[in-house]
């Protein structure tokens, strides 16, 4: 499970939520609403004391536990995009194997 309670900063004011194992979360909004920066704080690129996995502080979780629950692939892939698509992102971005067609089915998803 991973949750927030209650997070502030410059642009998001008061932010709680929680997933539980499975779940997905979408974040939709209008350009500087702080879609980026929710994103960032979820996956610990913007540290706070207010975030947690399986109960745990997400501070006290080591980088690689932290990249196999969580992971960030931002909206523009501008410094790769001549080099390689976002399937080849992804496919190189797994900690753990996965097959062609499960990161197919995720991109069917997005």
């Amino acid at each position: 499970m991973l949750e927030l309670k209650n997070y502030s900063n410059f642009i998001l004011k008061n932010i709680s939520l929680s997933l539980k194992d499975g779940e997905n979360l979408l974040i939709l909004g209008e350009n500087g609403a702080g879609k980026s920066t929710l994103a960032k704080v979820l996956t610990n690129l913007i540290p706070s004391s207010l975030l947690y996995a399986d109960g745990l502080n997400i501070s006290k979780i080591s980088s690689y536990q932290r990249v196999k629950l969580l992971n960030y692939i931002p909206s523009s892939l501008e410094i790769f995009d001549e080099y390689m698509t976002i399937f080849e992102y992804l496919k190189i971005s797994l900690i753990d194997d996965k097959n062609d067609d499960d990161i197919l089915k995720t991109l069917e998803l997005l």
